[in-house]
């Protein structure tokens, strides 16, 4: 009789699981951010290098400095959204196979980083390209 009570409150404690067709999305993402026709003068006018990793349904650009990192999402359909600690940066794509596209915005928020130091250039958009150079998508089952 106690092991009934016991099983439903370890199953009500553990953690939930990622959806495991989150899994086709795993993987390092590596390319580029090419700066977008028009953007304001004050931005940075070179192509970045853009290195995301996505695993279980999360995703994030890593970096040593804590004030760049940037932490999002993916969804069942592939649809990526990362935001940096200070609100500054976002990048909105979607992965399809080994590519993700999309485009990293900064600058938007009034108190970030970037935003302080351009003191009101504006936001700066940038075309992002990446291939996934690490994992693999998991093949459907027969």
């Amino acid at each position: 009789m106690l092991a009934v009570p016991v099983a439903i409150l370890l199953t009500a404690c553990s953690a939930p699981r990622p959806d495991p067709s989150l899994h086709r999305f795993d993987g390092t993402y590596r390319g580029s951010a090419t700066p977008a026709t028009g953007n304001n003068p004050n931005c940075d006018g070179d192509t970045k290098r853009v290195h995301v990793v996505v695993s279980d349904g999360r995703a994030e650009v890593p970096s040593r400095h804590r004030h760049r990192r940037m932490d999002g999402t993916v969804d069942a359909e592939g649809q990526i959204t990362l935001r940096e600690y200070s609100g500054d940066r976002v990048l909105n794509g979607h992965i399809a196979g080994d590519a993700l596209t999309g485009t990293e915005m900064e600058g938007g928020s009034p108190h970030g980083v970037t935003a302080r130091v351009r003191a009101g250039a504006g936001s700066c958009t940038y075309w992002v390209q990446a291939t996934r150079t690490a994992g693999s998508a998991t093949k459907p089952s027969d």
